[in-house]
């Protein structure tokens, strides 16, 4: 059970940490931003469900179930991955090439998750499972994995300097990109290295986390503005 207490213990700190974020009281201004956020939080709550249940299953080698489980973890990562970078460029406020290649690069992910999964059923080209369970990572689930590792490198370095070229607030959001994508990069690499081990959903709390405590600052700001 320790793989799903993870996942557990991630839900429940993310859902504490977002309830406001992630409910949709009327009266509530709505804008791009905050709706992109909302999709990505629900997006990460789908893959801390589907990584818990992936862990119970795994470990009860209950393989049919386990196998669905699966499809459904690396399909909730691509949604992940996707609304990231989504929320990720309405964050920034970026209307530029870089914000366009992010955003393809989360939609290139997701259908290509979409796409190798359905072979998957046919060819077991992603993972597979033994007669008696045991769980066999496939060559393009590292390959998967390791685009993911590009594009979080690609992230972390193209804010890191942008944020010699901004001031104030803006250099706040960059770094909050900054580190959450660092964050990320490394447990993706922890989790390719090692599959059985829950990093994916670490990496997901501590990155979610990071970026919370800077919308939190923000609005303080633009509260103190307005009081201003």
């Amino acid at each position: 059970m320790y793989y799903a207490s993870i996942g557990v213990l991630s839900i429940i700190i993310h859902s504490i940490l977002n309830y406001d974020a992630m409910r949709n009281p009327k009266g509530e201004e709505r804008t791009e931003a905050r709706e992109r956020y909302r999709f990505f939080l629900y997006s990460i709550s789908a893959y801390y469900i589907a990584d818990i249940f992936w862990g119970i299953l795994y470990e009860n080698r209950i393989v049919p179930l386990s196998y669905l489980d699966t499809v459904l973890y690396f399909l909730t990562i691509g949604f992940t991955v996707y609304s990231w970078m989504r929320f990720i460029v309405a964050f920034l406020r970026q209307d530029n090439i870089f914000s366009k290649i992010f955003i393809c690069l989360g939609i290139l992910i997701l259908i290509s998750h979409i796409l190798l999964l359905f072979v998957n059923f046919f060819v077991p080209i992603m993972f597979s499972f033994t007669s008696d369970g045991q769980y066999l990572p496939s060559r393009t689930r590292y390959i998967s994995l390791t685009l993911q590792i590009l594009l979080f490198a690609f992230l972390t370095v193209y804010c890191l300097i942008v944020t010699f070229r901004v001031t104030s607030y803006a250099k706040q959001k960059y770094h909050a990109v900054c580190f959450s994508s660092l964050i990320m990069l490394m447990f993706i690499i922890l989790q390719t290295a090692y599959p059985l081990m829950p990093f994916y959903s670490m990496g997901c709390l501590i990155a979610t986390c990071i970026i919370h405590v800077f919308i939190e600052i923000g609005v303080k700001l633009e509260y103190s503005k307005k009081l201003g």
